[in-house]
C-alpha cells in the first residue's frame, strides 16, 4: 500500500482533489500494491449523504483501502449503510485487484465517468 496524496479533509473539494491524483497513477495499483487515497471521511459530518456515498463508491472503484475515519460509536443508520454496503465492498475487494480510472470528464467539469476492470470467469 502506498499513500498517494496529502491528508484528506471532510469537504467534497478534497475528495475531488484525491480523485485527480488517483486518475494519474491508476496503472500502478495491482494485487500486492494499492494506491491509498487516505481515510474515508464518511460520517465526519461536513458533507451530504450523497457525497459520502460517492466517496465510498469511488474509493472502492480505485481499490483504495476502505479505512473508516469517523467515530464508529456515533454512526447513524445511514452512515452504517454506506460503510457496510457489501456490493460496493465486493468491487473494492475484486479478485483481479486492478484500480479503476476516470474514462470521461465533461468539458465543463460537471461530471466524470469512472470504470474498473473486474475479474471474470
Amino acid at each position: 500500500m502506498a499513500r498517494i496524496s496529502w491528508d484528506i479533509y471532510d469537504k467534497w473539494e478534497s475528495t475531488l482533489s484525491m480523485l485527480d491524483r488517483a486518475a494519474n497513477i491508476y496503472y500502478a495499483s495491482r494485487p500486492g500494491y494499492w494506491n491509498d487515497l487516505d481515510i474515508l471521511t464518511v460520517g465526519l459530518g461536513q458533507q451530504t449523504l450523497e457525497e459520502y456515498t460517492s466517496q465510498f463508491s469511488l474509493w472502492a472503484i480505485i481499490s483504495s483501502p476502505l479505512i473508516a475515519g469517523n467515530d464508529l460509536r456515533k454512526m447513524t443508520k445511514e452512515i452504517i449503510n454506506i460503510l457496510t454496503n457489501t456490493e460496493v465492498i465486493a468491487i473494492n475487494q475484486d479478485k483481479l485487484g486492478r484500480s479503476g480510472n476516470m474514462i470521461r470528464r465533461a468539458l465543463d467539469g460537471s461530471y466524470e465517468v469512472w470504470a474498473k476492470p473486474l475479474y471474470y470467469e
